[in-house]
C-alpha cells in the first residue's frame, strides 16, 4: 500500500516506521528537517519530503497522486482538514484520515467526507476505562460510536 503521512511528530513518525517495517511504501512530509532527525529511525526505509503539505506541489512530490492512503497528523486541526480535503477532492486519494484534537469539529469534518481520528475522545475513553477498571464497557463502546 502507498501511504503518505503528513506530520513527523511522535505519532506520525511511529505510524510511518510501523507501516514501512510491514512492507508498505511510506512517504512522510514535514516542514522541519529537525523533525526527521529527532523522530525517525535512521534506518527508515521510506521517503522523507521536506516542505509544507498545504502546498499542492509538496503533496505531488510526496506521491499523493498515486497514494492509497493519506493521513494528516499535524498539531493543527485546520491544517489537517485543509490537507485532507485537497487529498480527497483534488487528488482523489481513496482513504484520507485526519487527526483532530477538538472533538467538536469531528462532525463537521465527517460532513465533508473526511474520516477523523479524535484523539481527545480516544484518550478520554481510555482513561475512563482505566479508572473504572473496564466497568461498563458496553456503555463506553456506545459512547465511542456516537462521537
Amino acid at each position: 500500500m502507498r501511504v503518505v503521512i503528513v506530520g513527523c511528530g511522535r505519532v506520525g513518525s511511529t505510524v510511518a516506521m510501523t507501516l514501512a517495517r510491514e512492507g508498505h511504501q511510506v512517504t512522510i512530509v514535514d516542514h522541519e528537517a529537525r523533525s526527521f532527525q529527532r523522530r525517525l529511525d535512521p534506518e527508515f526505509p521510506g521517503t522523507k519530503i521536506l516542505g509544507n503539505a498545504m502546498d499542492e506541489d509538496v503533496l505531488i512530490r510526496a506521491g499523493v497522486e498515486q497514494a492509497d492512503v493519506l493521513v494528516t497528523l499535524t498539531n493543527g486541526d485546520n491544517r489537517n482538514i485543509m490537507i485532507a480535503q485537497v487529498a480527497r477532492e483534488k487528488f482523489r486519494v481513496p482513504l484520507v484520515l485526519a487527526r483532530i484534537v477538538d472533538s467538536l469539529r469531528a462532525a463537521a469534518f465527517r460532513e465533508l467526507g473526511i474520516e477523523t481520528v479524535d484523539q481527545t475522545s480516544i484518550m478520554t475513553n481510555h482513561m475512563r476505562r482505566a479508572i473504572l477498571g473496564g466497568a461498563n464497557d458496553e456503555a463506553l463502546a456506545e459512547a465511542s460510536v456516537r462521537e
